[in-house]
């Protein structure tokens, strides 16, 4: 009876019902049309160049200027001020070399940049950016944006957190993402997870990832609600018919349908838009 009350408490179930929208209408409609919420862990995985940083970046900021809520977004292979960086290229649609450079941008690209920028001092985007995390450090810094109106937690990427020494690849992957879990429920929020996927999948003639594809073990692809697995035809075929495009393959989800959607990617300004 313990356990019946607790699915029927008043409160849980409003919570349960928060969601918030990836900015994406067609990455959505996977998940019953309003996003993804609180409890939910989302694996993004690819192969590298295929996108996932770009994707949680581009995430994150639509989450945060949609609803106003603070993101706590942990790098474990770039510095903070690399992915502000890209961002703001996002955002004012300047490519990231010209940007970097300064002098190459005319008249308008500077005024564009000038107003990205201060559009995005306006948003509560928490960079943590220390290359030597464990999980029980992840789940500390978690703690205290507890009550913080948090819209969403980022992790880049799982296979970069310290794991014990004295704990196997299946019980260290077990412990993340149960705790990740444990996160996403105390803070009421969606946790993205980066993930690499197994280098043998270049060797494949069929480059488009599976779920087999996840580096690591079993338990990523087992405890992850959602699994989204990135691909793009223009990296392994430069005169596809689909430039600037990345295939989302929702290879798992809990609670909807699998499938594959497309958005529109751009390398030079890591920007992520609708088609």
């Amino acid at each position: 009876m313990k356990r019946l009350d607790f699915y029927i408490d008043d409160d849980y179930l409003h919570r349960n019902k928060i969601k918030f929208s990836t900015g994406y209408r067609i990455l959505d409609d996977f998940f019953e049309g309003n996003g993804l919420g609180e409890g939910e862990v989302i694996v993004i995985g690819g192969r590298p160049a295929m996108g996932k940083t770009s994707l949680a970046l581009n995430l994150s900021l639509n989450i945060c200027k949609k609803y106003s809520k603070k993101i706590l977004y942990f790098s474990l292979n770039e510095p903070a001020d690399d992915l502000v960086s890209k961002q703001l290229a996002a955002e004012a649609n300047i490519p990231l070399h010209k940007l970097v450079r300064g002098n190459k941008m005319d008249r308008k690209s500077l005024d564009r940049v000038i107003v990205s920028m201060n559009e995005m001092k306006k948003l509560n985007i928490n960079f943590e950016d220390s290359d030597d995390l464990t999980i029980d450090i992840i789940q500390d810094i978690c703690n205290e944006y507890f009550d913080s109106d948090l819209g969403a937690i980022f992790i880049d990427d799982i296979q970069s957190i310290n794991i014990r020494a004295d704990h196997s690849i299946e019980e260290s992957y077990r412990i993340i993402m149960k705790t990740l879990k444990r996160i996403s429920v105390k803070l009421g929020c969606p946790v993205f997870v980066l993930s690499q996927l197994d280098r043998r999948l270049e060797r494949q003639q069929y480059k488009r990832p599976q779920l087999v594809n996840l580096k690591g073990c079993g338990e990523i692809e087992y405890k992850a609600d959602v699994v989204m697995l990135l691909y793009r035809d223009d990296y392994y075929h430069p005169d596809t018919r689909e430039p600037d495009v990345a295939e989302i393959i929702i290879a798992k989800n809990r609670k909807g349908e699998v499938g594959m959607c497309k958005l529109s990617y751009f390398r030079k300004t890591f920007k992520v838009r609708s088609l």
